[in-house]
């Protein structure tokens, strides 16, 4: 059985990048950097607003626009994504999914913009556009309160492919307020576009629920560093490695917590090469552990 070693002092001291604080919108900067494959994106215009959601391979993709509100000159952007139904026929032809919507104002007037998708009776928010990873590079999440082991499962914390299905990944509970998930590199392509959801059911050991679920979009490529163009005129500054998140839980914590941004660091770690699930609660360093194997069968005895 292939072990799969996590030594955090050795890996912690070569993978913390510097990132920069961003501002939630889905500008670009595709015309400084080709290398991003196309996600969501908006556009203004007077009192109209267009969304759209990229180049698909096939009929049946569909973006709607829920509701949108202006609030302190920052337009909210509710909106839900329809995949292709495998019992309904669709041609596969390119396609170029897209929604208009009018809003309560002027789009000179609006500063900011937050993005919701609504998903299965649930409200996610948009973290920021699609960011690169390299293969092996995992995800970890800082919450502001210790969390509920018993709600660290794949139904709250998962990641999804371009057609919406979930993929196998490792959850990994590393200290009280510290998350770690290692998705499925031999399940990923390079340039497909990924999505982490994280559940407002997650809960602190307080019993409180997130603020609201989130999400954060990636692609894979080489590895190779991004050179994005300082001067760039947008709104938000892209983020390779380290991407600082608002994450909070309801209410106060069992214990006075600060109130501190929630972080996510993606740094490279090799994990087992047959990809074997994992699901760990807790994990120290130095510490090794070997994956969850289903009973074997004849040919295996």
């Amino acid at each position: 059985m292939k072990i799969l070693w996590v030594l955090f002092s050795i890996v912690l001291a070569f993978s913390i990048f510097p990132g920069h604080a961003s501002m939630l919108t889905l500008d670009s900067v595709a015309d400084e950097v080709n290398t991003s494959p196309p996600g969501l994106s908006y556009s203004l215009h007077d009192e109209e607003l267009t969304m759209a959601w990229g180049e698909k391979n096939s009929t049946g993709y569909r973006i709607n626009i829920e509701q949108t509100n202006i609030s302190e000159n920052t337009l909210q952007i509710y909106y839900s994504l329809r995949y292709p139904d495998p019992e309904e026929f669709n041609i596969a032809h390119p396609v170029y999914p897209e929604d208009k919507a009018s809003i309560d104002g002027s789009a000179d007037d609006i500063e900011n913009v937050e993005m919701y998708e609504v998903k299965n009776s649930s409200t996610f928010k948009d973290i920021n556009t699609p960011v690169k990873i390299a293969r092996g590079d995992i995800w970890t999440l800082t919450l502001n309160q210790a969390v509920n082991s018993d709600s660290l499962t794949d139904a709250n914390i998962y990641i999804t492919d371009e057609n919406d299905e979930k993929l196998t990944s490792v959850l990994v509970l590393t200290t009280d307020q510290e998350i770690k998930i290692i998705p499925p590199d031999e399940e990923m392509e390079r340039g497909s576009i990924y999505t982490l959801y994280v559940e407002k059911e997650l809960q602190s050991s307080a019993g409180n629920s997130l603020l609201g679920g989130y999400k954060q979009s990636f692609y894979i490529d080489n590895g190779e560093s991004v050179s994005w163009k300082k001067d760039a005129p947008v709104t938000m500054q892209p983020v390779i490695a380290n991407q600082e998140l608002d994450l909070s839980f309801q209410g106060a914590g069992a214990e006075e917590t600060s109130e501190t941004e929630e972080e996510i660091n993606v740094f490279p770690i090799e994990i087992d090469e047959n990809n074997q699930p994992f699901m760990i609660r807790r994990i120290e360093e130095n510490t090794s552990f070997s994956p969850l194997r289903s009973p074997l069968s004849p040919a295996d005895s």
